[in-house]
């Protein structure tokens, strides 16, 4: 799996896909003062990016990125390159 989950923090690496959602879902509802780090994270599933969004969880590894990781960064928009 490309996340990494623990107490503190789920660490995505690489392409998260749908399917990992099982996983991460019942670990977010769990683990809601935790942070998500999305530094070595590549691609996700837009349902992924969803979950995560709507969490409301911190995320790092999102800031100053100018790519699609920014949509993480509160408020929830897109930077224009």
């Amino acid at each position: 799996m490309p996340i990494s989950l623990t107490p503190e923090a789920a660490v995505f690496e690489g392409h998260v896909d749908i399917t990992d959602i099982d996983q991460l879902h019942p670990w977010m509802v769990a683990n809601t003062d935790a942070v998500l780090d999305v530094t070595d994270c590549t691609s996700a599933h837009t349902a992924v990016v969803q979950i995560v969004v709507a969490s409301g969880m911190p995320v790092k590894g999102a800031e100053d990125t100018g790519d699609w990781r920014s949509v993480f960064n509160k408020p929830h928009s897109v930077k224009q390159v």
